[in-house]
């Protein structure tokens, strides 16, 4: 039981280790109010002053079985097999005529690549991640450059890693 127990919890700080915290501050919007879906769908068609421009920031392989249970049911109905996937990393430039310029995702730094472990990138996740395989079509220090205002936010569409954030000014 005590040796469980020591693997569990050496296990756990291991995994741990892969973790690390964003040094971005983060506040409150006060822009914006509470809406239904009904609302958005009337709207998300009609032209509007928001400008949006994505980036193919980086094109990346990995393997179907670092983003998908190959074991699950629905893998195999659809007959999936192991196989290198093309992933492409993109970032978004919103231009707002009232309330400015804003990131979301940041793409992929060259200073990343250069030293994961120097930005965040735990030597475990280095392990299974396989980040030679990322090719930078327009990293994120060439996106910023061309904005046509300053970054006021970043915005993380979703929970992964912020692969740019090394070359985004403090916003």
């Amino acid at each position: 039981m005590a040796c469980t127990r020591a693997f569990v919890l050496l296990a756990m700080f291991t995994l741990c280790q892969a973790c690390s915290l964003s040094d971005h501050p983060v506040v409150q919007s006060k822009l914006g109010k509470p809406s239904s879906l009904e609302a958005l769908e009337k709207l998300v068609d009609v032209p509007g002053p928001i400008e949006v421009e994505t980036v193919n920031s980086a094109d990346w392989t990995v393997p179907l079985s670092g983003l998908l249970d190959l074991k699950s049911a629905a893998a195999q109905a659809a007959h999936l097999t192991d196989h290198p996937e093309p992933i492409h990393i993109f970032v978004h430039i919103v231009q707002h005529p009232q309330f400015g310029c804003y990131l979301v995702d940041t793409g992929v730094s060259e200073q990343l690549l250069a030293d994961p472990g120097g930005h965040g990138i735990s030597w475990l996740v280095r392990q299974v991640m396989p980040l030679d395989k990322i090719h930078i079509k327009e990293g994120t220090a060439h996106v910023v450059a061309r904005m046509p205002s300053v970054c006021l936010a970043i915005r993380r569409a979703a929970r992964h890693i912020y692969c740019g954030r090394p070359r985004v000014p403090s916003c």
